[in-house]
């Protein structure tokens, strides 16, 4: 029943879909805009100019359904390293990552081993 929806697709995203230049999982992040053909065209667009992962197309989707019009900011969103993330990264002298979601986002504060972790923590006391 799932993959029949992905005959809803634009024929452009159906026949990249068909020359596997993009997954299931980017098919069906660009029928979520299905009320937004516009927006289905420019996200297959970034999909395959940019290599977005599928997560990166979620998270285009959501920023789109949040409001955010604009494509550059909407693209930003896609993005898990931002300033502030480059920012911290540096104080810490680790990976720092954001990942965005429909209310709010996480941050990922990457580390190699148990002493490491301690060492991250102790920074941050």
């Amino acid at each position: 029943m799932n993959t029949v929806r992905l005959l809803n697709l634009p024929g452009d995203a159906q026949a990249a879909l068909r020359s596997g230049s993009i997954t299931e999982g980017h098919a069906r992040a660009i029928l979520a805009l299905k009320d937004l053909p516009e927006k289905q065209t420019e996200l297959l667009a970034f999909i395959m100019k940019n290599g977005w992962s599928v997560r990166q197309a979620e998270r285009f989707v959501t920023a789109q359904k949040s409001g955010i019009k604009d494509n550059k900011q909407a693209s930003a969103r896609t993005s898990s390293t931002t300033p502030e993330t480059k920012q911290l990264s540096k104080l810490l002298k680790t990976p720092v990552s954001i990942r965005r979601m429909a209310k709010g986002g996480k941050l990922e504060i990457s580390f190699k081993s148990d002493a490491e972790l301690e060492r991250i923590i102790k920074r941050l006391s």
